[in-house]
């Protein structure tokens, strides 16, 4: 089992591992998986570069306007705007808002999850969405989370 991240294919165990899902890999295939996080990950079965026919890959399901709005409700700042949410941080100085995009910018590389990112000397802007499954999912709001904590 594994599953298509940006940088290739990871076992399926190694995806519930970094997400805390408790998922056994010598269990039968899980339709849903669903981490402590609650980001939502589904099982499909479908071949693997360089894998086995049948091999199992999870994917990132979007997430229904209803759970986007119910999300919003815990991030107030944040709001959603073309399958996308957004919040524009204020800071001091531009030297402040450079270090804020320096920690976004570390957390987006070990995440491998990036926003784009504007910079207007005391303002920052970020836009998450996940490209992999065509709008909005519990990746963006993880990052957004680590990005208010960032502040």
């Amino acid at each position: 089992m594994a599953f298509m991240g940006k940088l290739g294919w990871i076992p399926v165990h190694q995806w519930a591992i970094e997400h805390d899902t408790g998922v056994d890999p010598a269990r039968e295939d899980p339709k849903i998986v669903v981490c402590a996080r609650g980001c939502i990950g589904q099982v499909a079965s479908s071949t693997a570069p360089g894998g086995a026919p049948g091999e199992s890959t999870v994917t990132i399901t979007k997430l229904t306007e209803q759970q986007i709005a119910m999300h919003l409700e815990h991030l107030a700042e944040w709001s959603e705007m073309n399958g996308a949410i957004q919040r524009t941080y204020l800071f001091n100085d531009f030297l402040e808002s450079m270090a804020f995009v320096n920690r976004v910018a570390d957390h987006a590389e070990m995440v491998q999850h990036h926003p784009d990112i504007l910079i207007r000397w005391n303002k920052v802007t970020l836009t998450l969405s996940t490209h992999d499954a065509g709008g909005i999912t519990d990746k963006d709001f993880d990052f957004a989370k680590f990005a208010d904590e960032a502040e």
